[in-house]
């Protein structure tokens, strides 16, 4: 069983390719983890790269290289697995996070969500989601987060990150290269299954509006949503008063301030 594939196309050299490890010895379609459907042919070429499930723990790489024959010339790519699921989601500016529950799951499900690691005081550590009187959390940080208000439906729960503010003026040389953050949940009123399931929602350019307890891209285009599944098993009405340590860790989301995608690594 695989867990993901990768589509790569070789240079387009209208004569023979092969593809090496990166130590340049010559590879069998299987090895160990990862399988290519060819590893020679002529181009231009499709090389369909499967990887199986990594229980590992770990995360594991492996550099492969594309070289002409003739010329010698080469293309390097590299196969990266992370060691939990993962969401990975193309440039954008804005990202929306809508959480979609059963009531056979738990009743009222509440998140927070906070940066890490930019560096800007003002930002780092302040979470935005529901506590008592706020405080533990914030409506806002600054325009690069804010919760959608505390909504004990299923799907109505959200938060909006803004990258695009984030990055722009005098923030950006600061920030540093991959940029974390935080989301946590937890059940307030009660846990049955614990299932939750994520929704991810992109946005490249324009601004958002946020209506009622949701968002709305104005002006701009979406350029990812996807739905993703996970458990949580947090669940107390006083867990808001230490939720790094008491609420579950839902996922972190790492963004590169050059590319400006992300990953986001689910359940830690």
């Amino acid at each position: 069983m695989s867990l993901m594939r990768y589509l790569f196309s070789t240079p387009r050299y209208g004569r023979e390719y092969n593809i090496f490890k990166e130590n340049k010895n010559k590879i069998n379609k299987k090895m160990s983890w990862i399988t290519l459907d060819k590893t020679s042919g002529t181009g231009p070429a499709e090389v369909r790269i499967t990887a199986d499930i990594n229980e590992t723990g770990e995360i594991r790489q492996a550099t492969y290289k594309v070289i002409k024959e003739g010329t010698k010339e080469e293309k390097t790519f590299v196969c990266r697995q992370e060691s939990v699921p993962v969401v990975i989601i193309p440039e954008f500016d804005f990202l929306v996070l809508r959480y979609i529950w059963d009531d056979e799951d738990g009743i009222d499900f509440d998140t927070a969500t906070g940066f890490d690691n930019t560096g800007l005081p003002d930002v780092d550590g302040k979470l935005v989601g529901w506590s008592k009187q706020n405080q533990t959390t914030q409506e806002r940080v600054g325009d690069y987060l804010i919760h959608g208000g505390d909504n004990m439906e299923s799907g109505n729960e959200a938060a909006l990150i803004q990258m695009g503010p984030l990055l722009d003026g005098d923030n950006y040389d600061k920030l540093p290269l991959e940029i974390r953050c935080s989301i946590y949940g937890n059940w307030y009123g009660g846990r049955e299954k614990g299932n939750v399931t994520i929704r991810f929602t992109a946005y490249k350019g324009g601004s958002m509006e946020k209506r009622g307890y949701d968002f709305v891209n104005i002006g701009g285009e979406e350029v990812y949503t996807g739905d993703t599944p996970t458990n949580v098993s947090a669940h107390g009405e006083d867990n808001w008063q230490d939720i790094r340590t008491s609420y579950s860790k839902v996922g972190t989301m790492i963004y590169n301030k050059e590319s400006r995608d992300c990953i986001v690594r689910i359940g830690e």
